[in-house]
């Protein structure tokens, strides 16, 4: 046994075989097994597998499965399987596959229960009007005084008009929804009521570290929500859909206390019944759970429910949904009003006890078809779970919906069990299947659909296509960060605790392309398949701009699974995942730009018919500002101008394609942002790359990556930025503002650490390269890990093993700028590989 452990570990060491990965959940898991998943670019059946403790000894092995599933919908590889790993004990863990980085394993009791404060503290921090935020300014005080749209035409056209009496209204609070700075009713109150389903079933989880009151942090945000929710029954002919409308889009980055819409948001009043309807359903839960904590909210939010009962259920009411017209996306068209009635129902049958409300909830379900899409259009999975266990139509519908959604986890998705289909954002309704599926589990005889909150929560975390957990969190390894979301970027702030839309249609995300900017060598594109993608950039809103609803969800989720194991506490989080960013920028080399005076200029949008002006202030060496006043006309759907620079041609001759960003110092008024754009030749239709810049007033400094970059997207469709090719630096405003004075101090080009000679950190040099080989002289045989880190920080492993006193390794050759990092007993060190070519 001994002869075969040794002779596994020596094979396991060896770099024979590339091109494999291991999928996991990255937080681990609190189970005696955990499932991970193997991906390769050829088979691996009959590979050794083997698995080490945290004295690094072997105390699991085994061989690698014949393919699960091969390349298809949702595996970008010719190899696909799944192994239980078995965890006899709690604790660190690492599995070793050839040719594949170790995953690190872990078991311990109650794992995601700590990310429940994270997902509260993202809603905190979007929301709206004067009540506690987090790290910025109360915003949109101009929401006292909305003016009221009503339908312009039919319903179903989407458009809008002012209300003939010129009405204005006052509905402050709430909270944005995703990027925009939009309030949809529909999308608040189905917030509001996941995030009170999610207290009821386990309220000993949701930790008070946010809260200014004695409340936890998730009922006082239920309860911010609502109070938003109480007010938009403005009177009985008066009920918001939404404040807000598709000029929120034309505003550029900003902060939401420096809007220029603030003020002259319209509110677009019509008696939908089913944002109506899930108001309702959550005032009445709101009235329940709030009636010992505050008697007399509790009683205002039961009596609205029960005035939106009446207009919704009298006749001749509206089973049509009103909704926003928009160019790139409808908000929200909801096809069928019946689930959400049912909902309502139900929860008033709670609060009352008429069992009025219970028939009519059970009737109202009756007429929805089967939930095989659970999200904001669909809460059919909910009622029928609450109506199950008296009711066999809703046991039926349930039983259908379980059916299908473990046919496409069997047949269409065997590696990953997710219960549908991603089109767009399914990290909002995946959770709502398996917090179902758990209560499902529960009351019937098959229990299988109780696995889905495993494979969830798994999906979510790590064990996907692209190895990424897309609940963003610094305590996770190999979390997605850049969320499509300028509240975040402006702020600098790390989006702890918000969850990513998650893979989408590839066929709608390619509709969507000239929106979207994706490097061409983006590192997740290998992984995506022919019809999912998946991309962890701050362009893409379709897979990384995080919702409202889905915060909720997924709360109800960790809420659902935790109480499923009886863990009833908030729980402490693994420490924080060092911060490789900062460290990569710290390491970065600044070299100067030379800008000339006589290269400044200004321009507009008035060529356009539009009323922005620029006027270009003193110049001097390398410096450069311009006064802007940015104005909202009738032609002009979105206003601008710029200051720009033309770049002399030494400037130009710099190595642009090695460089990795920009540093500009600037003075920008605190809390105002512009958009720093760099021209290219091969761009014609203006539509340049860059990203926003917010400011700190006189001493802004902004570190931009070029891996960063977007285009605004109203040009044709690009590849990627290429450096290279830059002719000129643009400071862009386009959010509206009068007088605002941008003056660019110092600009610098960045590049990677020093390709002159090798840099060595607390340790001689014992590594060195020639051609494309790695040599090595050590003193004795030693446990090294050998990193490839590319110009973006983004890194690869080469090797993690044990190696002899002599060798050499074989190096890819690299693309552009990239270095070795070497880390080995006797510390570490740093390679440049900048002259193999």
């Amino acid at each position: 046994m001994f002869r075969m452990c040794l002779l596994l570990s020596l094979v396991l060491n060896s770099l024979a075989c590339a091109g494999t990965w291991i999928r996991y959940n990255h937080l681990g898991t609190p189970d005696s097994a955990m499932r991970v998943v193997v991906l390769a670019d050829s088979t691996r059946e009959g590979a050794p597998w083997l698995l080490r403790d945290g004295q690094d000894r072997i105390v699991e092995q085994g061989i690698l499965p014949a393919t699960t599933s091969g390349i298809g919908s949702h595996n970008p590889k010719r190899y696909g399987a799944t192994l239980d790993i078995p965890l006899a004990d709690t604790g660190s863990f690492s599995l070793h596959i050839p040719g594949a980085e170790p995953a690190r394993l872990r078991r311990t009791p109650a794992p995601y229960t700590f990310l429940a404060g994270g997902l509260v503290r993202h809603l905190r921090l979007m929301r709206s009007g004067p009540d506690q935020s987090l790290f910025r300014a109360p915003s949109h005080p101009g929401d006292t005084s909305c003016l009221v749209m009503v339908p312009d035409g039919s319903w179903s056209d989407g458009a809008w008009k002012p209300d003939p009496t010129g009405r204005r209204i006052s509905l402050p609070g709430g909270w944005y929804d995703a990027g925009d700075q939009i309030k949809f009713t529909l999308t608040t109150a189905y917030t509001t009521y996941y995030l009170l389903r999610a207290y009821q079933a386990n309220p000993g989880i949701h930790p008070r570290t946010l809260s200014n009151s004695a409340l936890p942090d998730i009922l006082e945000e239920a309860r911010h929500g609502l109070d938003y929710l109480d007010r938009t029954l403005v009177d009985d002919s008066t009920f918001v859909i939404e404040v807000g409308d598709g000029a929120d889009h034309s505003q550029g980055a900003r902060l939401p206390q420096f809007d220029a819409l603030d003020g002259k948001r319209p509110a677009l009043s019509a008696l939908s019944p089913m944002p109506m309807a899930y108001t309702a359903a959550a005032l009445a839960l709101g009235s329940r759970i709030f009636a010992d904590l505050d008697a007399s909210r509790s009683a205002r939010w039961r009596s609205t429910a029960l005035r939106l009962h009446a207009l919704t259920t009298a006749p001749g009411a509206s089973r049509e949904a009103a909704f926003f017209r928009q160019e790139v996306n409808d908000f929200y068209p909801d096809p069928s009003p019946y689930d959400n009635l049912a909902l309502m129902e139900w929860e008033l049958y709670q609060a009352t006890e008429d069992d009025s409300h219970r028939i009519l909830a059970v009737a109202f379900a009756d007429s929805a078809d089967p939930s095989l899409d659970p999200g904001w259009t669909e809460v059919g999975l909910t009622v029928d779970g609450d109506l199950a266990s008296s009711t066999p139509s809703s046991a039926s519908r349930l039983a259908t919906s379980f059916t299908a959604f473990q046919s496409f986890a069997t047949k269409s998705a065997p590696l990953w069990g997710i219960p549908f289909r991603p089109q767009w954002g399914p990290l909002l309704g995946w959770p709502i299947v398996a917090a179902e599926g758990l209560r499902q589990a529960a009351r019937t005889t098959d229990t299988s659909a109780g696995r889905f909150a495993t494979d969830v929560l798994d999906y979510a975390l790590g064990r996907n296509n692209w190895g990424v957990s897309m609940v963003m969190s610094r305590h996770i390894e190999h979390s997605v960060s850049r969320i499509y979301n300028p509240i975040y970027s402006l702020s600098e702030e790390f989006p702890e605790g918000a969850v990513a839309e998650g893979p989408g249609s590839k066929t709608i995300h390619t509709d969507l392309s000239q929106y979207i900017s994706i490097p061409a060598d983006a590192p997740e594109s290998e992984f995506n398949t022919r019809t999912v993608v998946f991309f962890d950039h701050a362009s893409d809103f379709q897979t990384m701009e995080t919702t409202i609803s889905q915060q909720a969800t997924m709360l109800y989720l960790l809420a659902m699974h935790a109480r499923s194991r009886n863990d009833t506490v908030v729980g402490i989080a693994p420490p924080p995942v060092p911060d490789t960013t900062r460290e990569h920028l710290r390491s970065l080399r600044a070299i100067p730009l030379s800008l000339r005076p006589g290269n400044w200029s200004v321009y507009d949008d008035q060529a356009e018919q539009g009323l922005s002006t620029a006027e270009l202030l003193e110049t001097g060496d390398s410096t450069g500002g311009a006064r802007f006043d940015i104005r909202k006309g009738e032609v002009v759907e979105y206003p601008y101008a710029g200051l720009a620079q033309s770049l002399a041609t030494p400037v130009r001759a710099l190595p642009w394609r090695d460089a990795v960003g920009l540093r500009l110092h600037l003075d920008l008024p605190q809390g105002r942002s512009i958009r720093a754009q760099v021209r290219t030749s091969d761009i014609l239709d203006s539509d340049w790359f860059g990203t926003p810049v917010a400011g700190h007033g006189s001493e802004t400094v902004s570190t931009i990556l070029f891996r960063d970059f977007s285009q605004q997207g109203f040009g044709a469709a690009k590849e990627s930025f290429d450096a290279g090719k830059a002719i000129g630096l643009d400071l862009l405003v386009t959010s509206v503002a009068d007088s605002l004075v941008v003056k660019l101090l110092r600009a610098e080009l960045l590049f990677p650490p020093s390709s002159a000679t090798p840099r060595a950190l607390h340790a001689p040099n014992r590594f060195r390269t020639s051609g494309n080989h790695l040599h090595w002289v050590l003193a004795a045989p030693s446990r090294v890990r050998v990193d490839l880190v590319r110009a973006d920080g983004r890194r690869k492993l080469l090797l993690d093993g044990n190696i002899s006193s002599t060798g050499s390794l074989e190096l890819p050759i690299p693309s552009g700028l990239e270095w070795l990092r070497i880390v080995h007993p006797g510390g570490a060190q740093v390679i440049p590989l900048a002259g193999i070519r």
